[in-house]
């Protein structure tokens, strides 16, 4: 199990990105995706980056290279 220390900043953000952890006031809460459409009317109380854009495209990347058999 990978320990993640998350540093919660209160309030919505000014523009959401993927990696964003958001909780809102209803204690709903929710993960931007790179797919994600944001549309809600729901009060957001917090939110959290949990993954970085650069660690989300390595991720990415690796993924894609182990999908074509480079990595292994």
């Amino acid at each position: 199990m990978i320990s993640v220390v998350v540093k919660w900043i209160n309030g919505s953000p000014e523009t959401f990105q993927a990696g964003q952890f958001l909780v809102y006031e209803s204690g709903a809460y929710e993960l931007v995706g790179s797919r994600t459409a944001m549309t809600t009317t729901l009060k957001i109380v917090k939110h959290a980056v949990l993954i970085e854009g650069h660690e989300l495209e390595w991720l990415q990347s690796m993924a894609v290279e182990r999908s074509l058999g480079v990595r292994k």
